[in-house]
Formats: structure tokens, sequence, C-alpha cells
């Protein structure tokens, strides 16, 4: 694809294509065929990202970052010395484990979270 745009499927006559979902992929030819490959502007998606007190995120960090729409991030939280991670608070219907301070988000929208620490008692 061009820059900015990705791949999305081949279209038309594609009963010999392997995969038609793959931008990659092999066609069988048994006679003539027209076949198109479709492509389309990627959106992007902004990730806004914080911390409480107690601990910060150290992948990808604190901050707002712009990634293509269905990446997958990855999400590091690490608490300070004396607290523990409990959660990601916020957007977190797309984080595959909100009770994991290491896991991934899928970003479908813009989304807004936040790692969650609290002191240990001790």
């Amino acid at each position: 694809p061009d820059e900015g745009y990705r791949f999305v499927e081949w279209t038309g006559d594609t009963a010999g294509i392997a995969d038609v979902n793959s931008a990659e992929t092999k066609i069988t030819m048994n006679g003539d065929y027209s076949i198109k490959a479709e492509f389309e502007p990627m959106q992007q998606r902004d990730l806004t990202i914080e911390s409480s007190p107690g601990g910060a995120v150290k992948e990808p960090g604190e901050g707002k970052y712009t990634y293509d729409r269905d990446s997958q991030v990855l999400l590091v939280a690490e608490a300070t010395e004396g607290y523990r991670f409990v959660k990601w608070t916020g957007d977190t219907g797309t984080i595959d484990d909100v009770h994991a301070a290491v896991t991934f988000i899928t970003l479908k929208g813009n989304y807004s979270i936040k790692a969650e620490f609290e002191l240990i008692d001790g």
C-alpha cells in the first residue's frame, strides 16, 4: 500500500486466491481472472495514558500517542517501592487483562487509560 493506506482484501474472481485477506498470497490460475486489490486510508487513533501516585507507565510511557486503528499496544506499568499495581481504568474494553501490569490494548477508538497503584499495607 501507499503511505497512509492499508491493504483490505482481494475482490473479483477470488475463487483461486489462497487468502483474500493477505496482501501477499497465491492464486491458482485455471482461466482468465479479474481481481482487484482493495485499500483504505489508515485511520489513526489516540491513546492517552497516565498513572496514579505510586508508579508509572514505562511502556509506551505517559502522555498522548497516535497509532493506526486496530493496533495492539504493549502496556507496562511499574510500581515504585512500597506500592503495587492494582488495575487499568478508563477506556479498558479492549485491554487483554485490566489486572495485569503487563498487557495489551487494541485501539478500536480514541482511548484514555490510567494505571492505578496503591500503597502496600505493611
